[in-house]
């Protein structure tokens, strides 16, 4: 994540960013294959593939985002992977850098995070049986392995 987005968040609100770990290129580079592995994208430049791939498999699981429940992005992830994911990955761009955090964490400071119209976030765990994708269209798309 951008260090700009935990100052900014910090400035406006007045107290520290959640906890949160950027993972380092090596680390994002394992995990990134791993994911990509799971989900069945295998190309030499992995990155680009899975835009391609999100985009015609993923299925639409929720087709508006109201932000401010804070709840409701926890519950949605907890609904389609079946458990509750403690803590999840998130991924701003190209799963060149990945961020660690709490899920419910990150369900509460989504909005103070995340650009609609600009960015998508993909989140995942460690089990690498899942996608959910809040996407830039404000539109909640998800995926799971084969």
């Amino acid at each position: 994540m951008l260090k700009q987005k935990k100052m900014e968040y910090e400035s406006e609100k007045g107290i520290p960013f959640p906890d949160l770990i950027t993972l380092s290129d090596s680390e994002s580079s394992i995990l990134r294959q791993r994911l990509f592995a799971s989900l069945g994208v295998d190309s030499p430049e992995p990155r680009k593939e899975i835009g391609n791939i999100f985009s015609r498999k993923f299925k639409q699981i929720e087709d508006s985002i109201p932000m401010e429940d804070g709840a409701l992005l926890y519950n949605i992830v907890a609904n389609f992977c079946g458990y509750d994911p403690v803590v999840v990955f998130i991924n701003f761009y190209e799963f060149d850098v990945i961020d660690v955090i709490s899920l419910k964490e990150l369900s509460r400071i989504i909005n103070d995070i995340w650009l609609p119209g600009a960015e998508d976030i993909d989140i995942f765990d460690s089990t690498f049986s899942w996608v959910v994708q809040v996407n830039h269209e404000e539109i909640l798309l998800a995926l799971r392995a084969e």
